[in-house]
């Protein structure tokens, strides 16, 4: 017996988890800090997540976010979702599908097979289920990771626990973005304040050079 009254093996499995759940999340750290497109950082976490080996999740994934509709899902990132369900998926209002109902409760939704759930689906759509896991910022949804799993796969603790970790970390990508844009926005209006303010100077100067020069003028008895 190891630690915590554990058997060796299961203590092993239990760090080695932890190692890869720590590993994965420091990349994702280090993925955000670069400087790519949105798609991009989003499209690499997707890989990030689905590359640890003893998770059950499929080759497969995406990421929605919230837009200007704060009720609908706009599909930012995918890998390797059929090109039928991308145009599906590409908006869904809170409530539709698996991952509309997550972003409806703002909590993980699971499912194990094909239910009644599954609002989008297309001919030949193949066996599957799904967490689709909420990236929240204080009850508010910021957008859902939908990830894949093999019919009948078991609902597990440490699957949710990393993927609650990874949309913390997401919610800190997307706040850090928003902030970003908002400073970026505020000089983009005052430089036009600022060019603006120029222009008015520019032109009170040249006004003024022209009622001096007519006052001159007049002083002269020159005709105007």
């Amino acid at each position: 017996m190891g630690e915590n009254n554990l058997p060796d093996s299961e203590l092993e499995l239990e760090i080695q988890r932890n190692y890869d759940i720590q590993k994965a999340l420091n990349e994702i750290l280090r993925i955000m800090l670069e400087d790519l497109p949105m798609k991009d950082v989003l499209e690499l976490i997707i890989d990030q997540i689905i590359s640890i080996p003893w998770l059950s999740f499929e080759s497969k994934g995406s990421i929605s976010l919230v837009e200007n509709d704060p009720d609908i899902l706009v599909l930012k990132a995918q890998r390797r979702l059929p090109e039928s369900l991308q145009k599906i998926c590409s908006r869904v209002p809170f409530g539709t599908c698996i991952c509309g109902r997550a972003a409806l409760s703002g909590k993980i939704v699971f499912t194990d097979h094909l239910d009644k759930r599954h609002d989008n689906t297309y001919d030949g759509i193949s066996p599957h289920g799904h967490y689709c896991v909420p990236i929240l910022s204080n009850d508010i949804v910021l957008g859902v990771i939908n990830l894949y799993v093999k019919e009948g796969h078991k609902q597990n603790k440490h699957e949710e626990e990393f993927l609650r970790a990874v949309a913390d970390v997401l919610t800190s990508l997307l706040k850090r973005k928003e902030a970003e844009e908002k400073i970026s926005q505020n000089l983009i209006e005052l430089e036009h304040w600022q060019t603006l303010t120029v222009g008015r100077e520019l032109k009170m100067i040249e006004l003024k050079k022209q009622i001096s020069n007519l006052e001159q003028r007049l002083e002269k008895h020159e005709p105007v």
